[in-house]
């Protein structure tokens, strides 16, 4: 959906760099547990996308916006018991992505 939307806004390399979000509500039907992980049906979950002139820029972007995910996290008092982990980057590269993982009693 972000994708075809940041299309119709962005025409020149100028424009760049664009970064959006969504908040919104997902959910999964999954009989079991998946690599140990347990996911609740329904969770909230923020998607970030961005869109940058070069594959450099994206690097040291991404690299920026995980670190402050990691310091919104210690502001919160969570910090500690969360991780960063790699996961797969699904149908949006062949490369991996990061998942932030809180441990809770459950």
């Amino acid at each position: 959906m972000i994708t075809p939307i940041v299309k119709s806004y962005v025409n020149s390399y100028k424009d760049l760099p664009v970064t959006t979000y969504q908040i919104q509500n997902k959910f999964r039907n999954e009989a079991r547990a998946k690599s140990g992980i347990m996911r609740g049906r329904e969770f909230r979950m923020k998607d970030l996308y961005s869109f940058h002139g070069s594959q450099e820029e994206f690097a040291a972007y991404y690299e920026q916006v995980k670190h402050v995910y990691v310091e919104i996290f210690e502001e919160l008092g969570i910090g500690e018991s969360t991780y960063v982990t790699l996961a797969s980057g699904g149908d949006f590269t062949k490369r991996f992505s990061h998942e932030f993982q809180t441990l809770c009693d459950a």
